[in-house]
């Protein structure tokens, strides 16, 4: 795809999952009336997502109606703890958010909601709205065969909506999603899925009457609603509140019901169930909305009444976002309340950075970034692999609109702490000067108004700097800058696992501990390249020759890329580091031995030995000028900071003498000699100007001033590199140089073992399966190590903001 026509839609989507109940009523002439409101109200929940016109199930403000457990709406607490809860229900305001429904297309109300779905599509087609469908099994025939389907009617009605979603589907194998199980439910020599040994093994231990077909379908059927609670950002279920929760049994890996699959998102998955997650990491990271009814099953002897949906919409937030209920004793809907505002609030905040993210503008050159990162002339000759990186088109291009205003807002960083130094550092030199500004003829008129002037650019400095770096922090620019950079990292692992045949997911595989700084980062991972397991389907269909090309790209794409990236920038943060050291120190030892020269110039007058006062000055300019050889290297660094030759950045200091420690620092020493020097001809000189002599202060008072100048830049220059993060970076970088480089070797050795097997496909075939799966396994820690590091970069960033320099 060329460069001027960019592939439409590269935006992460908003994922909506569906998981309802299979039944809607027992009596046929309720069905039709329960159906066309409850079919109503997914409407209203769609357009509540658009944040649309109002619909039937919108109230005149726009928010969805619902049925509030404990106080009504306009009632509050004295701390205001409700008016949270009713914020809840506001539209989710995803206007430049594309929005995907995940659905498995089971009968009753999964059904009904998704034809609710296509209606709406199709009465607003200027909503971006796709589905996308989990498949228990392998394929629909198998699904259709599964028991589930127990009628003609519900087989017709899941073939069409099978057939118009396909046929509305730019790529099928992104809209049919088979549901992977774990290997430890697996039989790893067969094609299809289950170990039927392993299934009778748990009907005999646990005396179970179902047949061995019926524990399959249970476990699959899990498997897929896992899934979606998985990787859905808002799961809706509708059930029977009283019956679902009466027959299900959520620890059960077998127990498909609602209220079992609303239980693992919010808890946790299953152990193991589903190879893409596992039942810890990040499962229940998101709310569930309940779109209630009850039947009229008979429970306990007792027949419920059938309330309308309109009353029974209800958000289920996540366990970990319960109140803690200290010493303050609280209602139980005052708990409920604050528990619905405070998973509101998290979520929320979610869907913002992920929809002010989808508002960026996109670049038309972001169609060809694929292409950058993987050069497509690496595999030429084959179409299937050359669709196989195309088909990456979308989240390599959401990575580089992250990266690209990532590098914006680093450079706009970067100018703003300019700014910031320079004003402060000016600030902080107009008050020495206000402060010791008193002309040798006391000239008492001029004397108020210098010192005004200089009062005056005091002032101005300060309030200028704190208006900028108001703006700025107001901006929000600096977390933005931290959640691109990590989003296009977590991509680019993303798509080149993908590109390794990994069906691994990122937004898995980082640490819970990321949780609160990565959330929304996940969400548009996800949504970028979701379904994961399409990438293996399609690698392990190409011939030997192709996988051990793209291997080969992988390799060196991203592994030596990454290598040189991370090599380049240790050279450059360590030339940065010692030159931003030497300029602090070279100030800091000009400012400490001024006080020495002015402690043997008061001994000279006290001795009234002239002479010796000449001796002292004239030996400071002497050790002046002998740094000056230093100051041509200096001043190149000053111009090209990378121009900077290779230095140890942490010298071995175990018995070293003081010979080869100001061997090592020479440099600084002859820097600081001349800035010494220099200070010294100054203040003598400056009260001596011949033009205003008189108005100018004593050479006192220039020797104050300038000593406080030097030591002043001495401490800004060690403020930059701490503002710089060069010490925390160097040490990432260079970890993370080491561990590329080791990788680099580590699969080099690899894929040339892998070279003389890739032309027959019948010689030694388990030696190139385990040859292949050792070096994607390589791929996949690389990316975990990788991850760690980034989300701990964003950390410890993010602890140490921006923030104005303090000068004294």
């Amino acid at each position: 795809m060329s460069a001027e026509n960019p592939p439409p839609n590269l935006k992460s989507p908003f994922l909506m999952g569906l998981w309802c109940s299979e039944y809607i009523t027992d009596e046929a002439t309720e069905a039709t009336g329960l159906a066309n409101e409850l079919s109503a109200a997914f409407h209203g929940i769609l357009k509540w997502s658009f944040l649309a016109k109002e619909a039937g199930f919108l109230c005149p403000e726009k928010r969805l109606f619902v049925h509030r457990q404990g106080p009504p709406c306009n009632e509050y607490d004295s701390h205001g703890r409700l008016e949270g809860y009713n914020d809840c229900w506001q539209p989710l305001g995803i206007h430049a958010t594309p929005l995907t429904l995940l659905t498995s297309l089971k009968p009753g109300l999964d059904s009904l909601f998704v034809k609710a779905a296509i209606e709406f599509k199709n009465e607003n087609p200027y909503w971006s709205l796709t589905i996308r469908i989990v498949l228990p099994y392998e394929d629909k025939d198998q699904y259709l065969n599964c028991g589930i389907f127990d009628t003609s009617e519900k087989q017709e009605d899941f073939n069409q909506l099978y057939g118009a979603i396909v046929r509305d589907a730019l790529n099928p194998q992104e809209t049919v999603i088979p549901v992977p199980l774990d290997n430890d439910w697996c039989d790893t020599h067969a094609s299809a899925g289950i170990d039927t040994d392993l299934l009778q093994k748990i009907k005999e231990q646990r005396n179970l009457h179902q047949p061995v077909p019926e524990l399959e379908l249970g476990l699959r059927l899990r498997a897929a609603g896992e899934y979606i609670a998985a990787f859905s950002d808002l799961l809706v279920a509708s059930f029977d509140p009283v019956y679902e929760k009466a027959v299900s049994v959520p620890e059960d890996v077998f127990d498909y019901s609602v209220a079992s699959i609303v239980e693992a998102k919010r808890r946790g998955l299953a152990w193991e169930l589903i190879a893409l997650t596992n039942n810890f990491t990040w499962a229940d990271n998101g709310p569930v909305l309940r779109v209630g009814f009850e039947s009229k099953k008979t429970i306990n002897g007792m027949q419920q009444p059938l309330p309308r949906p309109s009353d029974a919409m209800q958000f289920m937030h996540p366990y970990d976002t319960k109140p803690k209920v200290g010493g303050e004793k609280l209602q139980d809907d005052l708990i409920e309340a604050i528990w619905q505002a405070n998973g509101d609030s998290v979520y929320r905040r979610i869907l913002r950075l992920q929809d002010e993210f989808n508002q960026l503008p996109q670049n038309p050159k972001e169609g060809d970034e694929i292409t950058r990162m993987f050069p497509l002339a690496v595999v030429e000759r084959s179409d299937p692999a050359k669709n196989l990186v195309r088909s990456l088109e979308k989240a390599a291009s959401i990575r580089r609109r992250a990266a690209d205003v990532a590098g914006e807002l680093t450079k706009e960083r970067g100018q703003m702490l300019k700014r910031l130094a320079a004003l402060i550092g000016g600030a902080a030199v107009f008050l020495g000067f206000y402060e010791h500004w008193h002309s040798q003829e006391h000239h008492e008129d001029w004397d108020s108004f210098i010192q005004f002037l200089l009062l005056l650019g005091t002032t101005t400095c300060v309030t200028v700097a704190a208006a900028l770096y108001r703006n700025y922090a107001k901006s929000l620019k600096e977390e933005r800058r931290f959640d691109y950079r990590a989003l296009g990292e977590a991509l680019r692992i993303q798509i080149y696992w993908a590109l390794s045949g990994l069906e691994r997911s990122v937004a898995s595989d980082y640490l819970q501990r990321h949780r609160d700084e990565l959330d929304w980062i996940r969400y548009v991972v996800s949504g970028a390249v979701l379904p994961f397991r399409r990438w293996k389907r399609n690698f392990l269909a190409l011939g030997r020759e192709d996988q051990m090309n793209m291997l080969k790209g992988v390799h060196q794409a991203w592994i030596q890329g990454q290598e040189k990236y991370f090599e380049k920038n240790v050279k450059k943060l360590e030339a940065e580091h010692h030159f931003w050291h030497k300029v602090a120190w070279s100030f800091a030892l000009a400012g400490g031995l001024q006080p020495l020269f002015m402690l043997g110039q008061h001994l000279a007058e006290w001795f009234g030995s002239h002479g010796l006062e000449n001796f002292i000055w004239y030996t400071q300019v002497t050790l002046g000028l002998v740094g000056l050889p230093a100051v041509t290297n200096w001043a190149e660094s000053l111009l090209d900071p990378k121009s900077h030759g290779h230095h140890q950045y942490a010298p071995d200091k175990h018995h070293e003498t003081w010979v080869e420690w100001l061997r090592k620092r020479i440099d600084v020493v002859q820097i600081g000699l001349f800035i010494s020097g220099l200070v010294g001809v100054l203040y003598v000189s400056l009260p001596k100007f011949p033009d205003i002599g008189g108005y100018l202060p004593n050479d006192h008072n220039w020797w104050i001033i300038l000593n406080g100048v030097a030591l002043l830049a001495g401490g800004l220059s060690l403020a930059w590199t701490e503002r710089n993060f060069h010490t925390e970076e160097h040490r990432s970088f260079s970890s993370m140089r080491m561990l590329y480089h080791s990788a680099n070797l580590k699969l080099q050795d690899i894929l040339n073992q892998m070279e003389p097997l890739k032309h027959d496909p019948k010689l030694r075939a388990l030696d190139w399966e385990r040859l292949r799966s050792e070096a994607q396994d390589i791929l996949y820690n690389l990316g975990c190590e990788h991850l760690s590091e980034n989300a701990d970069w964003l950390i410890y960033h993010r602890a140490r903001p921006l923030e104005p320099f303090m000068a004294g």
